[in-house]
């Protein structure tokens, strides 16, 4: 089997107030295709700080001091990070300990995951990103009613009793109706409109202050209304 991974007589430090401390000493390891490979230690012993090095993701104030680091025979010890961004993903990944500190709370779970799928593999969106209604997976429910039929079309009122706008294209999709222009879902010309043609028509809710109901209704945008009469 040939050897993914090997590293030899690999030594990491941190400048520190205090000095240099000396983080990882004089570690050699291989990893063979089909092989599993386990570092076990105490709690600061340098683990995590091994496995950034191999990343090339390690703090300011830490470098390299001494060793080798192979990637399929390949020298990366002293490889920029433009030449990582090629590797890390495809040829290796890491997966952090603390969701806090490694994921940003501005975007969902899965579509941080979908991003570092779709950086990797630009040309398979539909494999990155797809969702299906599943029997087993988590309730999700939507509220839907016809409005209208107009050229072959329909106006859908829909409203989502939970989830987000995702929610209602995978619905759509299962009824086998899927949105146009929902180019992940549907398989209709993405020259009609530029975009899945789904319009927030109605915003309802509580004023903050004085606690009046409050509703705020939006026409159809052009783009949508040209669906309607073709």
């Amino acid at each position: 089997m040939s050897v993914l991974l090997e590293i030899q007589h690999l030594s990491v430090s941190f400048r520190t107030p205090q000095g240099e401390v000396e983080a990882v000493r004089d570690v050699s390891l291989s990893l063979r295709s089909g092989e599993v490979l386990a570092i076990v230690g105490e709690s600061g012993c340098g683990k995590s700080v091994l496995c950034r090095s191999v990343m090339k993701l390690l703090p300011k104030n830490g470098w390299i001091k001494s060793g080798t680091i192979l990637a399929e025979g390949t020298d990366i010890t002293h490889c920029t990070q433009r030449d990582m961004e090629r590797l890390r993903g495809r040829l290796f990944s890491m997966v952090f300990q603390d969701p806090l500190t490694a994921l940003t709370p501005a975007m969902t779970v899965g579509a941080q995951i979908a991003e570092a799928v779709r950086v990797r593999q630009p040309r398979e969106p539909r494999a990155a990103v797809r969702r299906r209604v599943d029997p087993n997976g988590k309730p999700a429910e939507t509220e839907y009613r016809v409005l209208s039929h107009t050229g072959g079309r329909a106006l859908v009122e829909l409203t989502p009793h939970t989830g987000r706008t995702h929610q209602l294209r995978v619905h759509m999709a299962a009824l086998g109706c899927p949105l146009t222009g929902d180019w992940l879902y549907g398989t209709e010309d993405r020259t009609l409109i530029a975009r899945p043609a789904l319009h927030a028509a109605r915003l309802a809710l509580r004023h903050p202050a004085s606690g009046e109901e409050l509703a705020l209704d939006a026409p159809l945008p052009e783009d949508m209304r040209k669906l309607l009469e073709r």
